[in-house]
């Protein structure tokens, strides 16, 4: 007798609502469960697999400031001030380029002439605070 399980998505075994069940496509290299198209991209989440290129921007600096303007104007700069242009623009234009130099270092500033203000203030206790250590 041949097993239901080599012959079916695992996933698709367990699952009620697929009524047909489909053969595996692929294996997890992480479990070795034998999964169908369907089932697979949520299955490798659950192993915390990267499914797209975000985590090899190797190659970009992080930003370490943006300040998004009373206008809309975005204006990113990386950890050594230098501007960085490609992410520069309206939100609405760049909001979907930022995830990929934002992370958890990121400083974000909104608003108008305050926001230069907020930046100055923080670069200043950074100052005080590389002094005293």
């Amino acid at each position: 007798m041949v097993d239901k399980k080599s012959l079916h998505c695992e996933d698709c075994l367990k699952d009620d609502k697929v009524f047909c069940k489909r053969n595996p496509d692929v294996k997890c290299l992480s479990c070795g469960a034998n999964l169908c198209g369907g089932h697979i991209v949520d299955h490798l989440k659950t192993h915390c697999v990267a499914l797209d290129l975000k985590h090899c921007n190797l190659d970009k600096e992080p930003a370490k400031d943006v300040f998004i303007l009373h206008d809309g104007m975005v204006v990113v700069f990386d950890k050594n001030g230098r501007q960085m242009p490609e992410y520069h623009g309206f939100l609405l234009e760049v909001a979907s380029k930022l995830p990929e130099v934002c992370d958890e270092n990121t400083w974000f500033y909104m608003g108008g002439v305050d926001v230069y203000f907020s930046w100055w203030f923080r670069k200043q206790k950074e100052r005080i605070a590389g002094k005293k250590g």
